[in-house]
């Protein structure tokens, strides 16, 4: 986990949940970590690495941490897409 990561999850558990409403942090190992509040997914860690094809290395050679819009549908960050 990369010290961004670890200060972006820091900064999401400090923040007081409404009632009713909680965090969760689930993933699938070895590709990403999603932070989700309320059921919507608010932010995606991506930490996969694929040297298979040029291309594949190209889209996973850096981490990238996508903020999502207030439905959870889109993230609102540049990087590779899921």
């Amino acid at each position: 986990m990369t010290v961004a990561m670890a200060l972006w999850l820091s900064a999401v558990a400090t923040v007081r949940a409404e009632e009713g409403k909680t965090f969760v942090i689930e993933g699938q190992p070895g590709q990403t970590l999603d932070v989700l509040y309320g059921g919507k997914i608010v932010g995606r860690y991506m930490y996969a690495y694929d040297a298979s094809t040029f291309d594949k290395r190209e889209d996973t050679y850096k981490t990238y941490l996508h903020v999502f819009d207030t439905e959870g549908k889109l993230p609102i960050t540049k990087g590779p897409r899921f």
